[in-house]
């Protein structure tokens, strides 16, 4: 039973990680505000072209760098639980993290474009450990790590 625990915490904690890759343009400046210094993108509107590209590095490059291949993790874990998970909530969650980080991926491969950032094009080695220890499971046996 404490596995299965462990492993909804970790599948939360990923989903968690995933919302953040969605909200990395959003952040608030100095007072809680949004920064006036680097403005919003809805869709439909284009960027500002009177300053040039800006450049992304520090902490966006490496949010970035580490949220993709996380993110690319995150939808084959989701579709491992929906395909292999026995229990109706399991199969649920897992197409819930499909879903959601399907979409924050596209989110973030847009933005690298936007950017010029050349991103991760695979999961890192310690994804690829869970998804080859998860796809030996199935059933009970997936569900309860």
């Amino acid at each position: 039973m404490s596995k299965r625990i462990n492993r909804i915490a970790l599948l939360a904690a990923l989903g968690a990680f995933g919302l953040l890759a969605a909200a990395c343009g959003n952040q608030p400046g100095p007072g809680g505000a949004p920064d006036s210094k680097a403005p919003l993108q809805s869709e439909g509107t284009k960027p500002p072209t009177d300053k040039g590209d800006q450049v992304v590095t520090g902490g966006d490059l490496d949010f970035m760098n580490q949220a993709a291949p996380g993110g690319k993790a995150e939808v084959e874990l989701g579709r491992m639980a929906a395909s292999q998970g026995m229990s109706k909530e399991v199969k649920e969650f897992g197409q819930k993290m499909v879903e959601d980080h399907s979409k924050a991926n596209q989110e973030l491969m847009q933005l690298g474009g936007q950017k010029k950032v050349m991103l991760p094009p695979d999961v890192m080695p310690k994804h690829k450990e869970v998804m080859e220890k998860l796809s030996k499971l199935k059933g009970a046996d997936f569900d309860r790590e």
